[in-house]
């Protein structure tokens, strides 16, 4: 009995050793492919993220050029001269003509021309007059309706406003962005001023396209970093949570927020001086490709048996 005891436990000593021999180099192994698969998968994520982005920038930009080609034909066509709007007979032929150019492109809700000494504003819909388009449609009190005329009086260069410019509960234009073209376009003197009314969402799509099915925020910003636009799918992440991340830099960063890693794509286009950012937490690309960690999985568990019968 003596005897079997002992060869019981040299037994014993020889199979945990084997065990050992076998488990040591087999965890490192699984953690170093877990790793690698995990940081090839996020980087191709990334990439994709960041290739989704120069998209949504290069759409964003032929939208622009479309509305700033529209100023430049209204600048010189004859039937929308200060006189020819302005005239009771020749108006309504220049209201059917911004309604051709407005038709040119499905973006825009609303097109307007201002002449800086004028009380009105055109329409392809008809004419308001400036306090009734500012007052009475977007709800702007007389502080509110100042800023705006200063601003599109002094406008030198096209300029966009968010949909939230004019917050009031008046508004009765709320979700609409304002894209302000200063006419003529290639002169320094300017007289008047084409405005663009283009509903927010038309923005917010292009870029949940650009999210996808992934959880995570993306922010369109001015050359002042002004959020004009932001789509979110889920999350607690605010614009303000990123002032550690240095989003004038082009590419892909990463930066922990509340104690999650986030990944931060930047892309800033050179036409319209426009940066675009997405923030997504990284924890979710591996958990995506599902695939991956049951190959994992069924790697580990076979590799496990086969241990386990050699040692025996």
């Amino acid at each position: 009995m003596f005897n079997l005891y002992i060869k019981s436990k040299v037994f014993q000593r020889y199979v945990f050793s084997y065990l050992i021999i076998f488990f040591v180099p087999f965890i490192v192994m699984i953690l170093f492919i877990y790793h690698q698969t995990d940081e090839t998968w996020n980087n191709e994520i990334e990439e994709a993220n960041r290739n989704k982005l120069l998209q949504a920038s290069e759409l964003t930009y032929n939208r622009i050029k479309e509305m700033n080609q529209i100023s430049a034909r209204i600048t010189y066509d004859s039937d929308l001269t200060p006189y020819m709007v302005s005239h009771p007979y020749s108006s309504r032929e220049a209201i059917k003509k911004l309604g051709i150019y407005k038709s040119s492109t499905a973006i825009i809700d609303e097109i307007f021309l201002f002449y800086r000494d004028s009380q009105n504003m055109y329409s392809d819909r008809g004419y308001y007059s400036v306090d009734t388009l500012l007052k009475r449609i977007l709800g702007a009190n007389d502080i509110e309706k100042e800023r705006f005329l200063n601003l599109i009086k002094g406008l030198k260069t096209p300029t966009v406003l968010p949909a939230d410019y004019f917050g009031s509960v008046d508004n009765k234009r709320k979700g609409t962005m304002l894209f302000l073209c200063p006419i003529p376009p290639h002169e320094t003197n300017k007289h008047g001023t084409v405005i663009y009314f283009v509903q927010d969402d038309v923005f917010q799509n292009m870029m949940h396209s650009a999210l996808g099915d992934f959880e995570g925020h993306v922010y369109i910003l001015n050359d002042n970093n002004d959020i004009i636009t932001s789509q979110n799918n889920g999350g607690e992440l605010q614009f303000k949570d990123l002032e550690s991340v240095d989003l004038s830099a082009e590419g892909i960063s990463q930066a922990t927020i509340h104690h999650t890693k986030y990944s931060v794509v930047t892309v800033r286009s050179a036409e319209t001086g426009w940066t675009f950012v997405m923030a997504m937490p990284t924890a979710q690309f591996f958990k995506k490709a599902f695939h991956l960690p049951m190959l994992l999985l069924f790697i580990a568990a076979w590799l496990i048996l086969a241990g386990l019968a050699l040692a025996l």
